[in-house]
Parts: C-alpha cells; sequence; structure tokens
C-alpha cells in the first residue's frame, strides 16, 4: 500500500491510484498519480538496489528470481530494435535527423544501435554493467550509472528517451 506521505515527484500531488502490489525482496506499490499521470513504484528503490535488480541475472534469468528476462538478448532486444522504427515514425515534428540522442536504461543497446545505424550520434546510460558490455559490442558509447552520471552534460542532446519494453 502507498505511504500517505509520498508526493509525486512530478506535480507533487498526494493523490495516487494504486495499480498493484507486487514483491521481490520487498513489497512495492505501482501507483499511478491521479494529478499527472505518473506511474511510478514506492516505496523508491534505492541505487544499491537497482543495482543489483539489474544484474546479469536480470538480462539472463536463472532460478526463481522475480523479474528480468530469460534471454534478453533474444526476443526483448528484438523489440527494443523495433522500437527505433516507432520512434522515427512518432517524432520527425520533434526531431532533426541524426541528432544527438540519450537513452536512459538502454539496456543492451538495440534502439541504440538502429539509431546509430541510421546516422545519429548516440550515447546511453545503463545501471546493468552486463548489459553496458554487450551495447559497446555494438560500438556504442554506454555510460554505467543512471541520469546523476557525472559525464552527462545539460542541453547536450536534441532527444532523451526512456523506453520500456517487456515481454509476458
Amino acid at each position: 500500500m502507498i505511504d500517505s506521505e509520498v508526493v509525486c515527484p512530478v506535480c507533487d500531488s498526494e493523490d495516487f491510484l494504486l495499480l498493484t502490489t507486487k514483491r521481490t525482496d520487498q513489497e512495492y506499490s505501482v501507483s499511478r498519480c491521479r494529478g499527472c499521470g505518473l506511474v511510478a513504484t514506492f516505496p523508491r528503490p534505492t541505487p544499491d538496489s537497482l543495482a543489483e535488480f539489474y544484474g546479469r541475472t536480470y538480462f539472463e534469468k536463472s532460478g526463481d528470481r522475480v523479474g528480468g528476462y530469460a534471454d534478453y538478448a533474444g526476443l526483448p532486444e528484438q523489440n527494443a530494435r523495433l522500437m527505433w522504427g516507432e520512434f522515427q515514425r512518432f517524432a520527425p515534428p520533434l526531431v532533426t535527423k541524426n541528432g544527438r540522442i540519450l537513452d536512459c536504461g538502454c539496456a543492451t543497446g538495440g534502439f541504440l544501435d538502429e539509431a546509430q545505424k541510421n546516422g545519429w550520434q548516440c550515447l546511453g546510460v545503463e545501471l546493468s554493467e552486463h548489459a553496458v558490455q554487450r551495447a559497446r559490442s555494438f560500438g556504442l558509447k554506454v555510460l554505467v550509472g543512471d541520469l546523476s552520471h557525472p559525464d552527462l552534460m545539460p542541453k547536450s542532446f536534441d532527444v532523451v528517451t526512456m523506453c520500456m519494453c517487456w515481454s509476458t
């Protein structure tokens, strides 16, 4: 359940709709802010818990681990690549061709690899060192970390993406 003192990080609303409750190593809720529509988890994960969750086993599931993929290099990475086509279809009025793009949470880099093939200057940021190594195998520049990484300069990108793909 949502703590009654939770405040939306986007619009400061305290009014949330509980969508579901999940359990990994602890229970958390997935809720939508009624003020702006942001969907977020509560309690917010710590940087250490995120780094642990998005380790190698997230991308190559083993055992009874909750969350993650059996093999991210298969269908999920293909889905990320296909998202490049969707991006091109919806984004042209907003961006110029061959700009600079930052993909936050770029996983193994499928989306960015397609962007790079289309002439974009790409940079990714990803919590999983395992995923970063695969992304770099495509010749991509990817940083291990999050948006607070010191190598990310404000206003240095034409496009910033944060895409989420999943399969059930």
